[in-house]
């Protein structure tokens, strides 16, 4: 008897541990995101857009999901409004426009660029050269398992998941969601900056932590493989450390990243440090790397390239290349120290230039004091307010 009993109760456990098994394996994405607890306002959009029976389907379906502290750094009022019935196919638009059909995993896209098609029709482009990038917003969490799919987990800021879906939220936002260039409130700056082997990668570092110091700037890095030594010849640190400060790293030899394209809009790029062989292969269209090729786009589309040439002293040819690339549009910056502002140490040093080379893309930051403006250093015969920092 006692054998039977026993026997029940391990049949009993087993069946149990197969039903419960069964049914977190039953998990749809809706349920999934439901029971992760940080997609409730992407549920309540998808039961507004009436997509909750497409999204149980059999799918498969991979999502990729904006989380709830994305979409509360809208422009005040927008999600609220934008689940109204009478906005619902614009909010269908959205919604499709991050669902693509299949089961996407992390190991398929490792180390390739891809344009994948939405369920709404247009195409997101994925990087996974360093990380998981979605339309240039970082993935924190991919390959959350569901029954017919899959979701990706991006806490956009509002301003990334704006310019994700950028037409979209255009035809819902309208004024309030402004044309090229990406200026306005609701969007963040592009600035790519360039790192090469040249002495002085601290330049392209402080830069990096300026823009993130500043937080309206979404930031493109790509460093060449010299720039890496450089770097750990100099301070001794790891590059992901300053892959980190990047919204999104590409690697120098993907000529077909975004940035390659004069259709990926940006404010610009600044390469600080250059060595003499980027500046002058800018100059003369040699454009073997994803670096010089990226430049060599800003110049075509008559946006801001800053070179910041680390060299000295300089002979004909040089001069020569630069002044061939000054006449092409750019703007050749040594990175000249400056004393009329007393620097103390080697960051007040970094930080004048660097805030000079950012007020060349109309990014103004007093990381420095500044002559003749309250606040910094007064001009020669003038009286400031405020004369220190």
């Amino acid at each position: 008897m006692n054998s039977a009993k026993s026997f029940l109760r391990t049949v009993s456990v087993a069946l149990a541990m197969s039903l419960a098994a069964t049914a977190a394996k039953a998990a749809d994405i809706v349920d999934t995101a439901v029971s992760a607890g940080s997609f409730n306002t992407l549920v309540a959009a998808v039961k507004a857009a009436d997509l909750v029976g497409t999204l149980k389907g059999t799918g498969p379906f991979t999502v990729f999901a904006p989380t709830d502290a994305a979409f509360a750094k809208l422009p005040a009022g927008t999600v609220e409004s934008l689940l109204k019935p009478e906005n619902k196919a614009k909010l269908v638009a959205i919604l499709t426009y991050h669902v693509v059909p299949g089961k996407v995993m992390a190991s398929d896209i490792a180390g390739k660029s891809l344009k994948v098609a939405t369920v709404q029709g247009s195409k997101m482009s994925v990087e996974a050269h360093s990380g998981v990038t979605v339309d240039n917003a970082k993935v924190i969490q991919a390959d959350i398992g569901a029954s017919n799919g899959r979701l990706w987990a991006q806490p956009l800021s509002g301003a990334q998941l704006l310019q994700t879906h950028r037409p979209f939220w255009l035809a819902y936002l309208g004024n309030r969601c402004p044309e090229h260039p990406f200026t306005g409130a609701n969007f963040m700056k592009r600035i790519i900056i360039g790192i090469t082997g040249a002495t002085g990668t601290i330049y392209g570092w402080r830069l990096m932590e300026l823009l993130r110091s500043e937080g309206e700037t979404e930031i493109h890095l790509v460093m060449s493989p010299s720039a890496k030594l450089t770097l750990k010849m100099e301070h001794d640190v790891d590059p992901d450390r300053l892959s980190d400060l990047a919204h999104e790293v590409h690697a120098p030899g993907n000529i077909g990243a975004s940035i390659s394209s004069g259709s990926f809009f940006s404010e610009g790029m600044i390469i600080a440090p250059c060595s003499i062989k980027t500046m002058s292969n800018i100059a003369m269209g040699n454009t073997g790397d994803l670096i010089t090729r990226s430049a060599d786009v800003i110049l075509k589309e008559r946006r801001k390239l800053v070179v910041a040439v680390r060299e000295t002293p300089l002979h004909a040819g040089h001069l020569e290349s630069m002044l061939k690339l000054a006449r092409l549009g750019a703007v050749i910056f040594p990175p000249v120290p400056a004393f009329y502002n007393r620097p103390k140490t080697l960051q007040d040093i970094v930080d004048q230039s660097c805030m000079r080379m950012l007020d060349q893309l109309g990014v103004h930051l007093d990381s420095s004091p500044r002559w003749g403006e309250e606040g910094g250093v007064a001009a020669v015969g003038q009286v400031l307010s405020v004369v220190t920092r």
